[in-house]
């Protein structure tokens, strides 16, 4: 099967992807809020390595929420 070709983005992909990866945030950080007081090595060492693995989950989507705003400017539209 051949690759397809990239295809641009349009304005409402950028804004229907963004929110989708602001809702995928708030949850990532809702989780991490209810880990990281046990999120101790020697007490929960699972729930340690999972906290750790919300956080650079957290800065992958907040990397990608500021590409798509500098890009396509969907911040303008919030007030941001």
């Amino acid at each position: 099967m051949a690759p397809q070709a990239a295809r641009s983005l349009t304005r409402d992909d950028a804004t229907a992807i963004g929110a989708k990866l602001a809702h995928l945030l708030q949850e990532r950080q809702s989780i991490l809020a209810e880990l990281e007081p046990r999120a101790i090595p020697t007490i929960d060492p699972v729930a340690y390595q999972t906290a750790a693995s919300h956080r650079l989950v957290l800065t992958d989507i907040t990397a990608a929420l500021d590409r798509l705003e500098a890009d396509y400017q969907l911040g303008e539209e919030n007030g941001a």
